[in-house]
């Protein structure tokens, strides 16, 4: 090999270099925040299965017409006839401006549950507090829908800017139980 030979090489080699160490820089940059998309979309979703499968068991509703943010529902939790309420429309713990899904349980014979501020958070983040659409209205619904809406970029504040959106549905078909 000559040495012009040698040196074209040697450019080409660094200009490669350059382009792969480029290509992981950016892919590292990049990395934690499909990590926090990844989790955010993990989490909403064990979240929202978690409510529909819980509240598609209910055999009463509680404190009627119920709200896009609300649902107070009579359920069995472990063989026991509880009240159970969903309350969608409360702050964040943890992002301000944000809405976060707390559920709290009371038995059957106490008072319906009102305050869900006592209650532990299902999801967190919420872009928007109207989760529930009742069909064909809240007073005697005979479908619910669950629509959660959650920023991808989790608890990043340099994030992924877009949002998620998971949906989930129930009929209300255990309601005809009781008479």
């Amino acid at each position: 090999m000559t040495l012009p030979e040698v040196l074209v090489t040697m450019i080409i080699f660094v200009v490669l270099m350059f382009a792969i160490l480029n290509l992981l820089d950016t892919t590292s940059a990049i990395a934690p925040k499909d990590q926090e998309r990844n989790h955010a979309v993990r989490e909403a979703q064990v979240g929202l299965h978690r409510m529909v499968r819980e509240l598609r068991q209910s055999y009463a509703l509680n404190q009627s017409p119920q709200t896009a943010s609300r649902m107070n529902a009579q359920v069995t939790v472990g063989g026991v006839d509880s009240h159970v309420l969903y309350d969608c429309n409360l702050p964040s713990p943890e992002v301000s401006g944000r809405y976060a899904c707390r559920r709290v349980v009371a038995p059957a014979s106490g008072a319906v549950p009102t305050n869900a501020v006592a209650g532990h958070v299902v999801i967190d983040r919420l872009v928007s507090p109207d989760v529930f659409t009742y069909s064909p209205d809240a007073t005697a619904p005979k479908y619910v829908e669950a629509k959660v809406r959650v920023p991808a970029s989790g608890g990043r504040k340099s994030g992924l800017a877009h949002e998620i959106t998971l949906d989930d549905g129930f009929f209300m078909r255990n309601l005809s139980l009781l008479g």
